[in-house]
């Protein structure tokens, strides 16, 4: 449980990085959909909580997702309405193994958040925020 856990935190890590292009050399698209599915039951919600001296970067309590997320569905995630607002969807266009990750060409994943400004606060690799990572995502109509 511990292992899947930390790859989750591993994998949204990963996703950060390309987006932010800190490994150029991992090959992928970036695009926005309107829905997205779990395809194997690997969404995972994940937190970034800062204190007055450190921060942590964890899993949100244990609650079930659904298999399907859109635009708009509203999410009971640490006793607080969650509000999909956007789905980024990242598919691998190139192998990558490193940090404790691993993915495949063709692997496709999705980081749903709830606002534009959440993901803004994802990148910052410092602020508080929540999202969910979906590591076999199904992504729906591109937006």
């Amino acid at each position: 449980m511990y292992q899947r856990r930390l790859s989750a935190i591993l994998a949204a890590l990963l996703i950060a990085f390309t987006a932010g292009s800190a490994f150029a050399e991992v090959g992928f698209q970036e695009f926005l959909a309107s829905t997205a599915v779990d395809a194997d039951g690997s969404a995972k919600c994940l937190a970034r909580r800062t204190g007055w001296v450190f921060q942590s970067l964890g899993p949100c309590d244990e609650t079930e997702l659904p298999r399907r997320f859109s635009i708009g569905d509203s999410i009971r995630v640490d006793g607080r309405d969650f509000a999909v607002g956007i789905i980024r969807v990242t598919r691998f266009l190139d192998d990558y193994e490193g940090f404790g990750v691993s993915v495949k060409k063709g692997e496709i994943r999705c980081l749903i958040l709830q606002s534009d400004g959440e993901y803004k606060k994802f990148l910052s690799e410092t602020e508080e925020t929540e999202w969910i990572l979906i590591g076999n995502c199904r992504p729906g109509r591109r937006l």
